[in-house]
């Protein structure tokens, strides 16, 4: 299956649960693809896409399962229902794998997703989906670019009206050091491979892209931190500071 069947298909499972009342909402490297028309065509030669990850509230619990079964999507064998609210789904039929995850995202790092995926659609809000992929610890050059096509597509501002909100980014992590060691060591990456992605993204994106980064490092370390966050920084990473991704799916 190629991207665009994949992003198709992903668009008419969005769209059939939102006809039955469903917030289900896109994440990961389709929700990148989507939330940013313009550098679509870039991201497609930087990167392909795999499989699709949505985001829903437990509230759905039973009505999505169903929902992705009557689209022929159920548990492959050898895969379970994992732990911490999360689905693993399987498409006999088209191959495609499916993650589905309640209420947060929990990984090295948890997201909530609690009062937010009302904010936009068909993907999640374009801070969490920042966020997802800042949030990896061992992170591989595709979540950079996508990364980077965020914030090349997409400004800063304090609103989440086709922005990134660093308002509500630095509110997240101004309460939690771990949280924002990882971001800002990705953030930092991201600005490290601008340069070799300068041939395919081009100068003028990887200048407003490098733009953005630093006016969202500059503002998440102009905050003031909780006193949590404070004392955790003391520790620093002498503490391990992430969750084993390993470890919550077993």
């Amino acid at each position: 299956m190629n991207d665009d069947q994949l992003l198709n298909e992903a668009l008419r499972i969005t769209g059939i649960a939102e006809e039955k009342g469903i917030i289900l909402r896109l994440m990961g490297a389709c929700a990148v693809r989507v939330h940013s028309p313009s550098l679509a065509g870039i991201h497609e030669r930087m990167r392909g896409l795999t499989d699709l990850d949505f985001g829903t509230y437990s509230k759905w619990d039973k009505h999505v399962p169903e929902l992705f079964a009557q689209l022929g999507y159920h548990t492959r064998p050898m895969l379970y229902f994992i732990s911490h609210g999360r689905h693993t789904l399987f498409s006999e039929a088209s191959g495609i794998h499916v993650d589905i995850f309640t209420d947060r995202l929990r990984m090295n790092h948890t997201i909530q997703f609690k009062n937010r995926l009302e904010v936009d659609r068909p993907t999640i809000p374009l801070a969490e989906l920042l966020l997802e992929k800042l949030q990896i610890v061992q992170i591989n050059e595709k979540d950079i670019v996508d990364i980077a096509i965020l914030l090349a597509e997409h400004s800063v501002g304090h609103d989440d009206n086709d922005k990134i909100n660093a308002s509500y980014v630095a509110q997240l992590l101004c309460q939690d050091w771990e949280f924002s060691y990882t971001v800002t060591l990705n953030l930092g990456k991201t600005l490290d491979m601008l340069d070799e992605y300068a041939g395919v993204l081009g100068g003028d994106n990887v200048r407003t892209t490098r733009e953005r980064i630093t006016h969202l490092l500059d503002y998440i370390n102009s905050r003031p931190k909780s006193l949590a966050w404070k004392m955790r920084a003391k520790i620093g990473t002498r503490k391990k500071w992430y969750e084993d991704v390993d470890a919550l799916t077993r």
